[in-house]
């Protein structure tokens, strides 16, 4: 998968005192409607989420965003979300929000914010350079919110990072989808990874696009909760 180096530097969009304010207020009011909504686990059907992305300009196209059958069922979008004033833009996840899970580029307070206010039901990001307070910090705002949050871990160090949280989730896997590695690398990760995590941790595993269904069922039988495979169209 391929990310436009402009969506990279959406971040400094994302650091204005007032917009904070506004993804807060947003953000708790849509976890008033949220709070029967399903874990990430019991929301997916046959275990698996297609990953999918989108580079569109949200508040003038929502439609384009999210078409159908996007909307029939749970999806992992990766996709910008520009600031905008306009009430527009916010009714961009309207035709299926509780079906889109957000995969993050930065995982930060902002992002997970932003994810509950736009109504998604959760966010997948990386744990890059967050220490255990900073992570736990997230997991518990994830709560208020009534988000799932997922962060996603690279290497050894961030897992024992996680492993020093409370977090219900991790997600493994995603760097080496988006680096390209073979299936066959995923799946060894997953093996090496999932013997250090307790029973209470769900993972959620990456898988590229030529995984098949034979190895999404070895995924499974290794412990993952769901997983998310790339889809090519």
């Amino acid at each position: 998968m391929h990310v436009r180096p402009e969506l990279m530097r959406l971040e400094a969009l994302r650091t204005t005192d007032s917009r904070n304010v506004l993804l807060r207020e947003r953000a708790f009011f849509n976890a008033s409607a949220a709070k029967n909504r399903p874990y990430l686990h019991e929301d997916v059907q046959g275990g698996v989420l297609p990953l999918r992305a989108y580079e569109p300009a949200l508040a003038r196209a929502p439609e384009t965003v999210f078409p159908p059958p996007l909307s029939a069922g749970p999806c992992v979008c990766l996709f910008p979300v520009d600031w905008c004033e306009h009430e527009e833009a916010w009714r961009v996840p309207a035709c299926g929000a509780a079906s889109v899970y957000r995969l993050g580029l930065t995982g930060t307070e902002t992002e997970l914010l932003e994810t509950a206010a736009l109504g998604c039901a959760g966010l997948l990001a990386p744990a890059t350079e967050l220490d255990a307070p900073a992570l736990q910090f997230l997991v518990e705002l994830a709560r208020d919110c009534h988000v799932t949050y997922v962060p996603l871990v690279w290497n050894g160090n961030e897992l024992d990072v996680v492993l020093e949280t409370d977090v219900p989730y991790v997600g493994l896997g995603a760097a080496g989808v988006f680096a390209g590695e073979p299936v066959e690398k995923a799946l060894a990760s997953l093996r090496k990874s999932r013997q250090r995590l307790p029973s209470t941790l769900r993972a959620v595993v990456f898988l590229p696009a030529d995984a098949t269904d034979t190895h999404v069922r070895m995924a499974m039988d290794e412990g993952a909760s769901v997983v998310v495979r790339a889809v090519t169209s």
